[in-house]
């Protein structure tokens, strides 16, 4: 029995293939869908990242099976964007990846929780073999015993923090905010947002009984979902949701815009990019606000590779133990 994965980053490959990509697999390979060939496999779908693990006797035949599916969803070349890991190779990516230490924000919390929330409701569609409940279980042991022990680097600035520096850089901190979706990373910009002073925030989502209390805490205004299109009347506007279309479009531009700074925070992306033509609107996707982040960030090259070489060692540690207690190793 083996694991694999086979996937695409914002380091392997541009938005517009990415998006394709991640629609592709969410078609495939969600957790929901129990009519195709997904029985030993779990959907990772983030910001930056679309990855499908996978378990099987023939890792190698599992991995062309998947790449066939995929040919028939994509219109146009993708392979070459693609990166594959097998075995132990698969966990020390993965275990990286849960510590943050793939992420564009180097010792990112919220990968982890994204990964989790991945692993918890694949558990509830599919019965996983036990080495992808190995994979899962230790690579999110392995991220606590990283932060536990304070071994990333600091000085990074972070998405809420970069985001904040837009907002009085560009608006000079005035004028309504509007968040749409009440998604974990949009509660978490709130909360920077309210600790530096920011007023006047406003959330529009789908489920407003279950924002009220968040709302309350952080003395937030609340919007319907159906008033989505009320979106020009704020100057900055900032999309975290996991809608696969667009959701602020052209169609929506009638009489005045005061919109100013549009953020998409999204994989599909929710605003349509056509809205960066116009030249009252910064339209910025997870791609800008990438290349944002990286200018940014401090050096921390050395730094980055004790942690990896760390989780490695880690990683080896967790093999060797699995090894002794069942006899044979399953991820070769």
């Amino acid at each position: 029995m083996r694991i694999g994965v086979i996937g695409i980053n914002a380091k392997s490959s541009e938005l517009d293939l990415r998006e394709r990509f991640a629609k592709a697999a969410q078609r495939l390979f969600c957790a929901e869908n129990s009519t195709k060939w997904i029985a030993h496999s779990l959907l990772l779908s983030t910001c930056h990242r679309t990855e499908i693990y996978f378990c099987g006797d023939h890792g190698i035949g599992i991995h062309g099976e998947i790449l066939e599916f995929l040919r028939q969803e994509i219109d146009l070349p993708f392979e070459q964007n693609l990166y594959s890991y097998f075995g132990g190779d698969c966990f020390l990516h993965l275990a990286t990846v849960v510590c943050g230490l793939d992420s564009v924000i180097v010792g990112e919390t919220e990968i982890q929780r994204q990964v989790k929330r991945a692993y918890e409701n694949a558990l509830v569609y599919r019965a996983l073999r036990a080495p992808l409940h190995f994979l899962f279980q230790k690579s999110f042991k392995i991220a606590k015993e990283m932060r536990s022990a304070s071994f990333f680097p600091r000085g990074h600035l972070n998405l809420e923090g970069s985001i904040f520096q837009l907002f009085k850089q560009l608006l000079k901190r005035e004028g309504d905010v509007l968040f749409i979706g009440n998604s974990a990373i949009n509660r978490k910009i709130i909360r920077f947002f309210r600790k530096k002073g920011v007023e006047n925030l406003t959330l529009c989502t789908r489920g407003l009984h279950s924002a009220h209390e968040f709302a309350e805490e952080g003395n937030l205004n609340l919007i319907d979902w159906s008033e989505i299109a009320s979106w020009k009347k704020y100057p900055l506007v900032i999309c975290g949701t996991n809608q696969s279309e667009y959701l602020l479009t052209e169609k929506q531009l009638d009489g005045q815009v005061q919109t100013r700074l549009i953020i998409d925070l999204c994989v599909p992306r929710n605003v349509d990019p056509r809205l960066g033509t116009y030249s009252e609107i910064t339209l910025l996707n997870i791609e800008g606000v990438n290349e944002l982040l990286q200018a940014k960030a401090g050096r921390h090259d050395q730094e980055i590779f004790l942690c990896k070489e760390q989780v490695r060692h880690l990683v080896e540690r967790q093999l060797a133990i699995y090894k002794q207690k069942e006899g044979k190793l399953c991820f070769v």
